[in-house]
């Protein structure tokens, strides 16, 4: 096993990947291989979606999980944490699909 892999399992198994999501905030979709194999979401890559807290449910972050819906509203489904990347400030979104779009400098 290479270092960078013996790292990162290293690091994966004692909990030292600090990811947190806040409910009510946008983030980018980008699947890691456990989202990837096994879904629960009905998300597509690249698409920005907002996390919440859905009544009876676990809020986000436990267990290193949260639930996600479309900007439309519409549930999509539970992901992991570290599937989720901030809004980068040069982005501005398609209302209609929810993809992100780069705005070109001028």
């Amino acid at each position: 096993m290479d270092v960078w892999c013996r790292n990162f399992v290293c690091t994966f198994f004692q909990g030292e990947l600090k990811v947190k999501v806040r409910a009510r905030s946008k983030y980018v979709f980008n699947p890691i291989p456990l989202d990837r194999f096994d879904s629960r979401t009905q998300a597509r890559l690249g698409q920005v979606v907002r996390v919440v807290k859905k009544y009876g449910c676990p809020p986000p972050n436990t267990m290193g999980h949260c639930h996600i819906e479309s900007l439309s509203g519409q549930f999509l489904g539970l992901v992991h944490i570290n599937s989720l990347m901030a809004v980068p400030e040069d982005y501005r979104y398609w209302s209609t699909t929810g993809m992100p779009m780069k705005i070109s400098p001028v």
